[in-house]
């Protein structure tokens, strides 16, 4: 069977996949995608196109791929970065200035060791009292080394009274994609109230075959010791959503690089605090890479989520790819959001043209409005 080669036309090397070819690039810095109408370079051919579109295209002529296109597009993961020793010094350094500032983590919902209020209602099954914050770097004398920069995903089922706890983990260490944690963790003594199988594929005898199996850690502070053996204060901590997974770990941890939050600011902007939508993993994935994420049987793939935040993390060093990514998002949320003031603005009109109501009452608000006439 014929493999497809991608040559690079600026200096020549041959790659034997699509993903290794895009990773010479991005490391090399060689733009060799030219627009055709102000001779802009680019590293990659979708951050050309996507420039000439939004850019030089007339706006009656711009077209629009909507998610089913990109579906169609997709060939999912099957390999993922690589980086080289150098690359990686850089790649940790722009990680470290992109994390985020403690104020932001407090907005967007991260448990931080000295906002805990008296009066705070806990969001896991873990008492704040047993909440630990990672451990401090140790001498560089001792053997013991810390991962720089680590990826960490936690699905959860719901115990007692409906809090979570953690069911799996993975981690992946950002900077070389090596695997340091992918397992069950069992709820231990704690009657779960609701597995989410929809979400984890997760039942009652599934976890009991693999806690028979010996296959599955002995509950969170298993599972947090685990991941305390490869992270330190120093770590970066990346992940979609964490302020959960860092919740049923029972972790305090302050230099976070959330993906989630990360792509919300390319997209509105550093400056802004609380965002008017932000993407899911499987939306980014398929916009950002146009590649698939592949589920278990129909479930979410832990160690996949973890593997694919990273790969968002990476692109913090591809500036031309967030920012084209980032025009197309924000256009995308102001086009829907036209769409909407357009249909309320009709059911208005609708409205008041039933009810033969003034045209003066379009300044009421619309829930009041509703409210009035279905009394």
């Amino acid at each position: 069977m014929e493999t497809k080669e991608y040559t690079c036309e600026i200096c020549g090397k041959v790659s034997a996949s699509k993903r290794a070819f895009r990773n010479h690039c991005f490391s090399e810095g060689h733009h060799q995608f030219k627009c055709g109408f102000c001779q802009k370079a680019f590293i990659i051919q979708q951050a050309k196109d996507d420039h000439e579109r939004m850019k030089h295209a007339a706006p009656a002529t711009v077209p629009t791929r909507t998610a089913t296109d990109l579906r169609k597009a997709s060939r999912g993961w099957d390999t993922y970065s690589v980086l080289s020793k150098s690359n990686q010094e850089e790649t940790y350094a722009a990680l470290i200035l992109a994390c985020h500032a403690r104020k932001l983590l407090e907005l967007q919902g991260y448990i931080l060791p000295r906002s805990i209020r008296v009066d705070m209602k806990e969001v896991t099954c873990i008492s704040y009292a047993n909440f630990r914050e990672t451990p401090r770097p140790l001498h560089q004398s001792t053997n013991t080394v810390k991962r720089k920069a680590v990826t960490l995903h936690c699905e959860w089922v719901l115990v007692d009274i409906d809090r979570p706890t953690v069911a799996l983990i993975s981690a992946v260490d950002t900077l070389t994609g090596d695997v340091l944690l992918n397992a069950y963790v069992s709820p231990g003594g704690n009657k779960v109230s609701n597995w989410r199988t929809a979400i984890t594929g997760l039942t009652r005898s599934k976890m009991r075959r693999v806690e028979r199996d010996e296959q599955v850690l002995s509950g969170w502070k298993d599972a947090r010791h685990r991941l305390f053996e490869c992270i330190d204060s120093d770590t970066v901590l990346v992940g979609h959503e964490l302020p959960t997974s860092l919740a049923v770990l029972g972790i305090f941890h302050q230099r976070i690089l959330d993906t989630r939050i990360l792509m919300a600011q390319v997209a509105f902007g550093k400056n802004v605090s609380k965002f008017p939508i932000t993407w899911g993993l499987e939306h980014i994935s398929c916009t950002l890479f146009q590649e698939e994420m592949s589920p278990v049987d129909g479930y979410r793939n832990c160690l996949e989520r973890a593997r694919v935040s990273r790969e968002i993390a990476l692109c913090v060093q591809v500036e031309v790819l967030l920012k084209s990514w980032g025009e197309n998002a924000r256009n995308e949320y102001r086009h829907q959001q036209n769409i909407r003031s357009e249909m309320i603005k009709q059911s208005i009109d609708e409205l008041l043209a039933e009810y033969r109501l003034p045209k003066k009452v379009k300044n009421v608000k619309v829930g009041v409005l509703i409210e009035g006439l279905d009394s």
